[in-house]
């Protein structure tokens, strides 16, 4: 399926790109001993975008897509931009695994 932009007669190559860091809490994560634990969570991503409000949507709807593609329990209720940028043509992609601190 094309993605929208080239619907639109876009090339990704052309758009602006976004450093989006995403926070949430109360992410299901089984630990070594096979417990679920509730823990709070930071996400790095980047995204080609039109502009800095559709990145951040973007950005998002991927991660939402990704908890519930790698089982990761429900999507957690508290997520939100925590900050994002524009990258300049030469700063590369920022994108970041899952990183796992204890829930409030």
């Amino acid at each position: 399926m094309p993605d929208n932009a080239a619907i639109q007669g876009q090339d990704l190559d052309t758009l602006p790109r976004f450093c989006v860091v995403l926070r949430g809490e109360y992410l299901s994560v089984t630990s070594d001993a096979g417990d679920e634990e509730q823990l709070g969570f930071y996400v790095v991503r980047t995204v080609a975008a039109d502009d800095q409000n559709t990145a951040e949507k973007l950005a998002l709807f991927d991660l939402e897509a990704e908890i519930r593609m790698k089982g990761l329990g429900p999507v957690p209720d508290s997520m939100e931009i925590d900050k994002s940028q524009r990258l300049d043509e030469d700063q590369d992609d920022v994108n970041s695994g899952f990183i796992l601190y204890p829930a409030p």
